[in-house]
C-alpha cells in the first residue's frame, strides 16, 4: 500500500502547466452569506476521515484552497478547551442563544479565525464530525447581540493538510499550518485535490494563469 507522502508526491508530480503569481487580494469570509459551492459532499468526504484535535493546535494554519463566497485571509488558531473556556463559552451562547441543543461534555476543540470569531467544535458520532457551534462577528439587526448560531461541520487531516467542509452551505476549506503552506498555483491544487475536494470547482489564494504557447504554435 502507497504511504501518504508518496501519494503526495505523485499528485503534485501530477499537476502541471501552470505560472505562478503573487498572492491575489481575497474577499474575506461572510459568515452569514449562503453558499452553495461544488466542492464534494459532506458523504464523501467523510469517508475513512481522520483528524485528531491533539494534533492540530499549538500551531497557525493558513486556508490556501476555498469554495466559499470569500476566504479568511488571516491566521486560524486552534486550541484544547479547558473547562473554563468551555464554561465562560456557554455562558455566552446560553444568553445570546438559550434554544439550542449542545453536548457541552463533547466539546473537543476551539478554532478562532480571527479576534472577534470563535468556534467551538462539538464530537458527534463519527471521527471528523462535529457540531460547529459559532460566535460570529455580526450582530442581529444592528444591535449588541452577537449572531450565536450552529452549523453541521466536517474535518479531516491527510499529511500535513486539514479540510474543513460546512455541510449546511457547501462551503469548504483546505488549510496549511504557515511553514507547510503550498508555495505555487501547482502545489495549492494538488494539495486540496490529496484531502478529497473538486479543485475544478474552487480557488486557490495563488493567482492561476494558463499555461503560455510559444508564438510559432499560434
Amino acid at each position: 500500500m502507497l504511504s501518504r507522502g508518496i501519494i503526495e508526491i505523485v499528485l503534485l508530480s501530477a499537476a502541471a502547466g501552470y505560472m505562478d503569481l503573487p498572492v491575489r487580494d481575497l474577499p474575506e469570509i461572510d459568515l452569514n452569506k449562503p453558499n452553495n459551492f461544488d466542492a464534494t459532499t459532506c458523504e464523501k468526504f467523510e469517508q475513512n476521515a481522520y483528524f485528531d484535535p491533539k494534533e492540530v493546535v499549538d500551531s497557525l494554519w493558513k486556508i490556501f484552497y476555498y469554495w466559499a463566497n470569500g476566504v479568511e485571509i488571516s491566521t486560524i488558531l486552534f486550541s484544547l478547551p479547558s473547562d473554563k473556556k468551555i464554561s465562560n463559552f456557554r455562558t455566552l451562547v446560553e444568553t445570546y442563544n438559550p434554544g439550542l441543543s449542545i453536548e457541552w461534555d463533547k466539546a473537543a476543540l476551539f478554532m478562532e479565525p480571527r479576534p472577534d470569531v470563535k468556534v467551538l467544535l462539538v464530537s458527534r458520532n463519527r471521527p471528523g464530525k462535529y457540531l460547529a457551534v459559532v460566535k460570529g462577528d455580526k450582530y442581529d439587526k444592528g444591535g449588541d447581540v452577537p449572531n450565536v448560531h450552529t452549523t453541521d461541520v466536517r474535518m479531516k487531516t491527510v499529511g500535513r493538510y486539514m479540510g474543513i467542509m460546512n455541510c449546511d452551505d457547501g462551503s469548504a476549506f483546505a488549510l496549511a499550518r504557515l511553514h507547510d503552506m503550498p508555495d505555487t498555483y501547482q502545489h495549492s491544487k494538488a494539495a486540496a485535490q490529496l484531502l478529497g475536494f473538486n479543485v475544478n470547482t474552487g480557488k486557490s489564494y495563488i493567482t492561476h494563469v494558463p499555461e503560455l504557447r510559444p508564438l510559432d504554435e499560434l
